[in-house]
């Protein structure tokens, strides 16, 4: 009798497991179908990734066609207002009517918004704050994409993780249910522990899909997704102006930006990428104070509170050579640069595509290490990649790595970083130019820069030329001489010029001001070059400041000079 009610308990088990089977498989279904949904959202959010970045950058290089236009016709309406100032009212109808042309044009488009609305420019001073709209049109919109499609990804792999264990369950319950009906035809005396094998596989089998189907989504939340964004267009904003040199501003954004990313990562302690975002906001901070005010606790303090918060990230993010590359630079800052180092190449491991960049960075951590064969070796190498696998980012690389070194001239000197700096810069030139990785050697010579004023006669002929090196307030050009030997038609010159802004130590590289020739001159002699105003008209001219030209050939630093514009 009794082995009859095991027999009628197995049986009844048996039916039960082959239900529970039949949910197993729609709990399996629908977790799958929910992976595949979230998979497809997230391939989804790519191609609109893709879409709007090829789209709006197009839409970019339209605003700054109409910003160049602007421009164009605000110099074209002050030469006009210049002559019919100068002249007698009875010759100057014409420029009026000039004037008040031009006048229209730039109302027409002033009126046409999107870079002309009151939140990117001034009318009044004419000013564009070209930074900011590049961080409203493109980056806040593409974080936002981007993370929806992170927060896609994890649904995917969410409801991917349940369907694996329903399927590996359903397993594990065919296991069971054949050592439950195994049971019922074996002798008596090894029954029970078949029975009791598979009754154990089968109750603990359904404890575990239990708390399977019971476990949570843990994902942001599209507010939190929104918040991310906003902050995140605020923190390049942040970014571009220490690059520009302007720490006190960057100061303030930063101060400001804390504060809500503080909020961010108090709402959501587990937003991994937010939290990596509140490190980037305090070490750009930390970094101001140290270009600022120099190497000292206020900016270590700043940097050693970012260098906690991408520990935890990378606790989280063990891979994320981003993060790895963030933490090199804080401790290149705090002076750990063997740390530094250290960081900076598990970065490499993780950023193949960032090669360029890393390896520059390299080269600038051994040279403060003493090691400065290697550090040449480091920028060879970075130069050679750099024509072997050509990118558009390679010349943001260059110039930062540039920009860098001027600075850390500046407020942390150390032996052959002048060499360096210099090797970088033929370096870029070489690469960018020539396809080369390193200049080719000349036998050219050139002497001193030395900034002249033209004197003219009557006739607009050039009768003196005074040598100065300070010059009026906007200034539109400053001429300058220089004797060469050697210097063979053909070789390409390139004139580039720095500018050093008004109470400020740092230099900025004035694209705008640079000249590029084929000499077709004389090989020995002597010559003038200008560095002209591109966009010359009544009260217009070079910003008050000191100026630094260096010349170029054939990508070798050959000669520099300086001038200063008065305020």
């Amino acid at each position: 009798m009794p082995e009859e009610r095991l027999k009628k308990t197995l049986t009844l088990l048996i039916a039960a497991a082959t239900f529970m089977g039949s949910v197993i498989v729609f709990l399996a279904v629908e977790a799958g179908g929910r992976a595949a949904d979230a998979a497809r959202d997230s391939r989804l959010r790519g191609i609109d990734y893709l879409t709007f970045t090829g789209q709006e950058l197009w839409n970019l290089e339209a605003d700054k066609n109409r910003l160049a236009s602007f421009r164009e016709l605000e110099a074209m309406r002050q030469v006009e207002e210049a002559y019919r100032l100068y002249r007698p009212a009875a010759e100057s109808a014409a420029n009026r009517l000039a004037e008040e042309r031009f006048a229209g044009a730039l109302e027409s488009l002033a009126a046409s918004g999107g870079v002309f609305s009151s939140r990117y420019f001034d009318r009044a001073t004419g000013r564009f704050d070209f930074l900011r709209h590049f961080a409203d049109r493109i980056i806040e919109p593409s974080a936002r994409i981007l993370e929806d499609e992170d927060r896609d990804r994890s649904r995917a792999a969410f409801w991917g993780r349940k369907a694996n264990v329903y399927t590996t369950s359903l397993t594990v319950l065919a296991v069971a249910v054949f050592l439950m009906s195994l049971a019922l035809a074996i002798p008596a005396a090894i029954r029970l522990l078949f029975a009791a094998t598979g009754l154990v596989l089968l109750a603990g089998l359904s404890g575990f899909c239990l708390v399977t189907r019971a476990e949570p989504l843990k994902i942001h939340s599209p507010e939190d997704i929104e918040r991310f964004s906003r902050i995140s267009a605020r923190a390049f904003v942040l970014q571009g102006y220490g690059i520009a040199g302007n720490l006190d501003r960057a100061l303030e954004e930063a101060g400001a930006l804390q504060a809500e990313a503080d909020a961010l990562v108090q709402a959501s302690p587990l937003y991994t990428a937010a939290r990596a975002l509140r490190a980037s906001i305090r070490q750009a901070g930390g970094e101001a104070i140290f270009y600022r005010d120099g190497p000292g606790k206020a900016s270590e303090a700043e940097i050693a509170e970012a260098r906690a918060e991408y520990e935890r990230v990378l606790e989280a993010r063990p891979e994320d050579g981003q993060t790895w590359w963030s933490v090199a630079y804080g401790k290149f800052l705090s002076g750990r640069h063997a740390e530094a180092l250290d960081a900076l190449r598990r970065a490499a491991r993780h950023l193949p595509e960032q090669e360029l960049g890393l390896r520059l960075n390299e080269a600038v951590y051994l040279l403060y290490l003493g090691r400065k064969e290697e550090s040449a070796a480091a920028l060879r190498s970075a130069s050679r990649r750099a024509v072997e696998r050509r990118r558009g980012s390679d010349p943001v690389y260059f110039r930062t790595v540039i920009r860098n070194l001027g600075r850390l001239r500046e407020i942390r000197p150390a032996e052959g970083l002048d060499e360096l700096e210099e090797s970088a810069k033929e370096a870029f030139l070489a690469v960018s130019e020539f396809g080369r990785a390193e200049p080719e050697t000349v036998a050219t010579s050139v002497g001193p820069l030395t900034f002249v004023e033209p004197v003219y006669d009557r006739e607009g002929k050039i009768v003196e030329l005074n040598e100065r090196d300070v010059y009026p307030p906007m200034t539109p050009n400053v001429s300058y001489m220089f004797e060469h030997r050697s210097l063979t038609p053909g070789f390409k010159t390139h004139q580039k010029v720095y500018w050093r802004p008004p109470r400020q130590v740092f230099w900025r590289e004035q694209v705008h001001l640079a000249k590029e020739e084929t000499w077709s001159g004389k090989v020995d002699g002597r010559t003038a070059w200008t560095v002209d105003f591109p966009l010359p008209g009544a009260g217009r001219g070079l910003p008050a400041g000191l100026y630094r030209v260096e010349l170029y050939v054939q990508g070798n630093l050959i000669s520099r000079g300086e001038f200063l514009v008065r305020q």
